[in-house]
């Protein structure tokens, strides 16, 4: 986007250095490019490496990362952006919404989810619900989006109450010697069907005549299999309901298995603050500041602009004609503004004749007590350090940062291209302009 208009292109095949295109990534603040497909993100992520040291496109690629839309993986993009639905459900303390009971309204009219509301995202087969139509999509995403964290889901049994137990699939809860087990193949039926808790007893134990009105000959046939030939066993964690009195009744909605879930490590890597950590560790280290500095920095007086412009400048991001020539945008690397000397990094910010006389004339009327050399200015520019002899360090760099960004303008205002110097008369017409602007942040120099 630039100005009030926008300006759409379409791609071609190949990478071309020179795409007219995509440098409208290294002059626009803001651009939205629509990818067709991997090739073109390929074509983009090239063109943005390139200009990275002209322009903020470093930022614009972090701020892309720390919002995690991973246009890497539209997959994982799309489940990033989506995971806000099982958040409502799982974790409704942390993201408190009306959507939570909603959703826990439409989850219990899933198959058999009213004895366990987790059955459907643990077991697809039990995914069936007239809630699962073309009028509520959403929970398509939802399933969809728990898949791709929890690829292989773990109960542990003794965590759980016998009710919720008695919800699992019966294959959940027994291991069949034989491969092709009749049991691998009705993966709805319910553990509840077969096996059921003696209230005079206390113990659970398998259905016998009397007790089971459905699948006769399949409940006489597991019965014969784990009593008689033995070809079928119980999972080990089922034993403790057998062999012992059942334990206290447990809120599922309260129970560590759900806590599990929104504990485990893949479901924090599905979140923003967490795929931020990542890419951090794993990128280069770049400059460390004093977080006092930091703070001070961020708790100043400054113009917007000006503070923008100050993260430009500590991103290393500033568009030297020095390395603009590199890719042919100026003819020449010398200063435009004074004539003299080429313009390199630390020329534009500081040594640039027309600019250093500006830079003594400002900090002179501020701070008169204190010589300054361009040394002192570009490292606290550049690396924020503030020389001793300044007590009032938020002055120093809302003074610092005003200055610097009216010498921006300055410069661009003469134009990177022009053959004749800045003119020695409006300097003073430019140091009064920069010192009006420094007045409206510091109404008093004592402050």
């Amino acid at each position: 986007m630039l100005g009030f208009t926008f300006q759409g292109s379409s791609f071609t095949a190949g990478v071309r250095t020179d795409s007219p295109t995509l440098k409208l990534l290294a002059y626009a603040d803001d651009v939205c490019l629509l990818l067709r497909d991997q090739n073109d993100f390929s074509r983009a992520q090239h063109h943005m490496l390139q200009y990275t040291s002209v322009s903020n496109t470093k930022f614009n690629i972090d701020k892309t990362e720390a919002f995690s839309l991973n246009v890497l993986n539209s997959t994982i993009q799309h489940h990033i952006l989506q995971k806000r639905w099982p958040n409502y459900i799982f974790n409704s303390n942390h993201y408190p919404s009306f959507v939570h009971q909603l959703a826990l309204n439409h989850v219990s009219l899933f198959l058999n989810s009213s004895l366990c509301s987790l059955l459907p995202f643990y077991f697809p087969e039990y995914r069936k619900s007239r809630v699962c139509d073309n009028n509520l999509p959403i929970w398509h995403a939802i399933f969809d989006v728990y898949d791709a964290i929890h690829t292989d889901s773990t109960i542990e049994f003794p965590e759980l109450p016998l009710d919720t137990l008695l919800a699992l699939p019966l294959h959940k809860l027994i291991i069949p010697l034989d491969s092709n087990h009749w049991t691998l193949k009705h993966k709805t039926f319910l553990s509840g069907q077969f096996f059921v808790y003696d209230i005079v007893q206390k113990r659970l134990h398998l259905r016998i005549t009397g007790e089971y009105t459905r699948y006769p000959r399949l409940r006489q046939q597991l019965y014969s299999d784990i009593l008689q030939t033995r070809i079928v066993k119980l999972q080990s964690n089922v034993w403790p309901y057998i062999l012992e009195e059942l334990p206290s009744p447990v809120d599922w909605s309260d129970h560590s298995m759900v806590t599990n879930i929104i504990s485990s490590t893949a479901w924090k890597y599905y979140s923003p603050r967490y795929l931020r950590q990542i890419i951090q560790s794993s990128s280069p280290i770049t400059l460390k500041y004093p977080s006092s500095v930091v703070k001070v920095l961020w708790s100043c007086s400054m113009y917007p602009n000006a503070r923008t412009l100050y993260f430009r400048c500590l991103s290393n991001c500033i568009p030297t004609k020095k390395i603009l020539l590199r890719y042919g945008i100026v003819s020449s690397s010398d200063c435009s503004l004074c004539g003299k000397g080429t313009d390199s990094r630390r020329h534009f910010l500081v040594e640039c004749e027309i600019k250093w006389k500006i830079w003594k004339q400002v900090l002179k009327q501020y701070f008169p007590t204190t010589s300054f050399t361009s040394e002192d200015i570009y490292k606290s520019i550049r690396y924020l350090k503030v020389p001793p002899s300044i007590p009032k360090a938020k002055q120093y760099f809302s003074v610092l940062s005003t200055t610097l960004y009216q010498l921006w303008i300055i410069y661009w205002q003469h134009g990177n291209d022009n053959p004749y110097p800045y003119p020695l008369s409006q300097i003073e017409t430019s140091l009064q302009r920069i010192v009006s602007h420094i007045e409206r942040l510091l109404p008093s120099k004592n402050d």
